[in-house]
Formats: C-alpha cells, sequence, structure tokens
C-alpha cells in the first residue's frame, strides 16, 4: 500500500493484520482512520500541566520541556500551536537561570489549561479528502487577507503529496 500512494514503508516498523498501533511519537486507530500522539502520553500531560497550573509557579525549563510535549501532541492537529501565543512570550522573557522560580501570569495560565481541554481534540483524520481549493495568505503584521481559488482533485492530491509534513526540529531562543 505505502509505494502505491508514495509513501516509504521504514523496514522495522511493520505491522501486519493490526487495526490499532502505537509507534514512536503516534497512535494509530486503523478501523476509523485516525492517528494522534499516544493517549496514554497525553493524559500523563494533561495531569501534569493542571499540577503545574494549580502550583501556579514554574522554572524556565520545566515550562519549555512541558510546551515542547504539547509541540508533539498539536501537531497532529497544526492549528492547536496557535494556542502558544503568551507562553512564548513569556518563555522569551525569562532568564537562563535555572535555579529561579516564576509564577505563572494569568494569560499564561489560561493558554496552559486550553491545552488541557483541547488536547483530545489533537487528532488527524487519514481518511480526509484533499481540499478542492489552494489558498494564499499575506502575513505583514499592519494587514492581513486571503485569496482562494479552485483546483482539480488531482492537483490538490499532488500539492498534499510533495507538502512538509514531518516538520523539523526548532529551538526557542532567548531574545
Amino acid at each position: 500500500g505505502y509505494p502505491r500512494v508514495g509513501l516509504i514503508q521504514h523496514p522495522g516498523k511493520r505491522a501486519r493484520n493490526e487495526t490499532h498501533k502505537v509507534v514512536v511519537g503516534a497512535e494509530v486507530e486503523g478501523r476509523i482512520g485516525i492517528v494522534c500522539a499516544p493517549l496514554v502520553r497525553t493524559v500523563a500531560l494533561c495531569r501534569l500541566t493542571l499540577i503545574l497550573a494549580y502550583l501556579g509557579v514554574t522554572t524556565r525549563s520545566l515550562l519549555a520541556s512541558l510546551v515542547g510535549c504539547w509541540v508533539q501532541v498539536f501537531l497532529h492537529r497544526r492549528p492547536l500551536l496557535s494556542l502558544f501565543t503568551h507562553v512564548y512570550t513569556f518563555l522569551s522573557s525569562l532568564a537562563i537561570d535555572e535555579s529561579l522560580e516564576y509564577t505563572l501570569p494569568p494569560s499564561v495560565l489560561d493558554e496552559l489549561l486550553a491545552c488541557i481541554f483541547l488536547a483530545f481534540t489533537a487528532i488527524t483524520d487519514l481518511r480526509a479528502r484533499p481540499c478542492p481549493e489552494v489558498f494564499g495568505t499575506d502575513a505583514s503584521l499592519g494587514w492581513g487577507g486571503a485569496v482562494r481559488a479552485p483546483i482539480s482533485p488531482q492537483l490538490s492530491a499532488e500539492l498534499w503529496r510533495r507538502s512538509e509534513h514531518g516538520g523539523w526540529h526548532t529551538i526557542l531562543h532567548n531574545r
């Protein structure tokens, strides 16, 4: 099946006659066609986030590590990554010194609690159909704009096949 749809199969991750499989970083439910972060890990992350929110204090490295775990979960539903506006602003304002503790501002607490509430919507539907339109957006700070145009199903499928899905490692830098 992999070569037929343009994918490369890893020999060490082959599975036959399985409808549910947990692989590194993903839980695949084949009967309904979804993939998400492993649910056991997501539940544990929700619990840790709730404890941190209850305590209301953190260190820079603890918060950065927690947010990094949420990023892995939210890569299965990328629009959820937009939750981290105040978290990243707060992280970038903290000193590098790991011995310092910081009180979490209400806006950061709100974003962390939103992560918990939305955690189980971070699911990718493997059976989703390609969009019949292509979109373009303007990313300028002063104004925003968006355009769309209809495209053929064949072009839509080819754009999806050639797009970047895996992402890449990035480091959150201080100012």
